[in-house]
């Protein structure tokens, strides 16, 4: 029997991306493996050796910079999330409303009495 493959994922606020950055994510125009969620996106964090094949042209340096501080700790993915942990080490950006992707549509259900 194989043994489970594990990777690291650092859970991080988006208040550690511009909004301009959330926005890109949110119509998938970020050069980078990214998958967008209601309250943030899940993003891969390359290998040390492979930070010199990103498209600064189409990755902001805001997420350059939190891809950096994930390796650094040695993570594999980043959850990014508007509730998630916010971090010393990293800038914070101001947004208006939450920082997420966008606002999910919530809706609420009565039970009957």
């Amino acid at each position: 029997m194989s043994e489970a493959v594990v990777f690291l994922v650092m859970d991080c606020s988006t208040v550690h991306l511009r909004p301009e950055t959330l926005q890109a994510i949110r119509d998938e125009h970020v050069g980078h493996l990214l998958y967008p969620n209601p309250y943030g996106a899940f993003c891969w964090v390359p290998d040390e050796a492979d930070f010199g094949e990103i498209d600064e042209e189409t990755v902001p340096q805001d997420l350059i910079d939190v891809l950096r501080f994930a390796r650094k700790e040695s993570c594999d993915w980043i959850k990014f999330d508007c509730d998630g942990t916010e971090y010393d080490e990293l800038p914070k950006y101001e947004h208006e409303g939450t920082a997420g992707i966008s606002q999910p549509e919530l809706s609420v259900v009565q039970a009957a009495a």
